[in-house]
């Protein structure tokens, strides 16, 4: 909470002078109907694009220290620090306006067992012989005897299939828990479009 007071008041002090403005309230990270790759307003200035880079790696810097609300916006912004737009950083301060507005998000390092209703999966152990006839799990010879409780991973993952509109690639992202904690997240442009397949 005090890196983002901190960054928030860096950001303030660095365009006191100039016409950008932090939005007093921001609801969300970002606009919803705001699409980056789309956006024609002016080019901003070196001194502008020189902000821009900076905040970006302020926000990078949060995402690190556990504000995964805002990791797939930095991600998507991340993108134009090159060639930034007056509209991507008109984003990038809704962001610093959001957290303002939302300064404190807490991880806890939830031991609980995840709960999961496993009737909603399609089972059906045939299939899955029928293309791996011989599998099973390996374990390795001198696997030390489990201590303590156990342990449940959980990867969710998701991606935004061909959703910029001007190269078609998709944006990836996932999040990885232990039992109920969150341990690793991402987020990233994918670097080739590639055609589904059906069999």
């Amino acid at each position: 909470m005090d890196y983002i007071k901190a960054a928030i008041d860096t950001i303030r002090g660095s365009i006191k002078d100039t016409r950008w403005k932090i939005p007093g309230i921001a609801k969300t990270p970002m606009q919803s109907s705001f699409v980056p790759e789309l956006d024609q307003t002016p080019e901003l200035s070196p001194d502008d694009t020189t902000l821009y880079q900076e905040m970006i790696g302020m926000l990078r810097w949060a995402t690190e220290l556990g504000r995964v609300d805002i990791l797939h916006e930095i991600s998507i912004l991340s993108q134009y620090q090159s060639s930034p737009r007056e509209g991507h950083l008109e984003q990038l301060l809704r962001i610093f306006g959001f957290l303002h507005c939302k300064p404190k998000l807490t991880l806890y390092m939830d031991s609980q067992l995840p709960v999961f209703d496993y009737s909603i999966f399609k089972m059906e152990p045939g299939e899955f012989k029928e293309y791996y006839r011989d599998a099973e799990e390996q374990f390795p010879r001198v696997m030390p005897i489990p201590r303590g409780k156990s342990v449940v991973t959980t990867a969710f993952v998701d991606a935004s299939h061909a959703a910029n509109k001007i190269t078609r690639r998709s944006h990836s992202g996932h999040i990885l828990f232990v039992n109920r904690a969150p341990v690793k997240w991402m987020s990233k442009r994918q670097q080739t479009v590639e055609t589904s397949a059906f069999s």
